[in-house]
């Protein structure tokens, strides 16, 4: 039953749309039977949120759905969809700077493989690094994943790239792709943006009939940018490996 199900659920993932998503979501709900396909199913969403930029939005909307829903089987009112989810791309996130790093080194010192088939598997290394990255942020703006947690997303980003800048400058190193983990942090920052906005928007529409509202735009913005001016003075402590070490510990660890 368990294979039949997740393979009527694919079928139903590579049809969902905007247009469609009531009706999708609930026909996979309805499929989404025990923790096994759940696993499943997120394994399958989230890969595909990574590189189908288009639809990363639906795709956190649907783990959004299925959260919300309540299932027999599931005593602890969506959060095991929640961990399922927050696992993944955070172990990816923590993960993918480095293995990005790794597999571009190899493939830059591949001397068989032609400059086209080089280019071809970066990029798709690097679509899914930066699909990762959307995909946070739509969670973010779902609240599937908290606002600490973001924060210390955000500051792994800033830490990745500052490592590898200052890895390349010291050792003269010639290869280095702090460019690369500069355009990941920049998306970063983009995305976060567009989510805090979508979230300014959303309170605003809540507060239209609140004739005192405490959560305004400036609110919201000076909430996002206050975990820098928070760890300012600690930059040093942070930067250091024990620490940051400490750091992605901790993301893994908070759902």
């Amino acid at each position: 039953i368990t294979v039949v199900n997740f393979k009527k659920i694919k079928s139903q993932l590579n049809k969902l749309t905007g247009d469609n998503f009531s009706k999708i979501s609930a026909e996979i709900a309805d499929l989404a039977q025990n923790k096994e396909i759940i696993k499943q199913l997120v394994d399958f969403v989230v890969v595909k949120a990574w590189n189908e930029p288009r639809y990363t939005k639906i795709y956190a909307e649907l783990v959004n759905f299925l959260a919300e829903q309540k299932f027999s089987w599931d005593k602890t009112g969506g959060k095991i969809i929640k961990r399922e989810v927050l696992s993944k791309v955070e172990n990816a996130y923590t993960q993918g700077f480095q293995n990005y790093y790794d597999l571009t080194r190899e493939i830059n010192e591949n001397s068989s493989m032609t400059s086209a088939e080089k280019d071809e598997h970066l990029f798709k290394q690097k679509i899914m690094l930066l699909g990762n990255i959307n995909f946070i942020c739509e969670l973010f703006f779902f609240k599937i994943l908290s606002f600490k947690v973001f924060k210390l997303i955000i500051l792994y980003g800033i830490a990745s790239f500052v490592k590898e800048y200052i890895r390349a400058e010291e050792s003269k190193d010639k290869f280095t792709i702090k460019e690369d983990y500069l355009e990941a942090l920049l998306k970063l920052f983009e995305n976060s943006g567009k989510s805090i906005d979508k979230k300014e928007r959303a309170e605003e529409k809540k507060l239209t009939n609140v004739s005192d509202p405490r959560k305004t735009e400036d609110h919201i913005i000076d909430e996002f940018f206050s975990m820098i001016d928070e760890r300012e003075n600690r930059a040093d402590t942070f930067m250091e490996k024990d620490n940051l070490d400490k750091y992605v510990k901790t993301l893994n660890n908070i759902s």
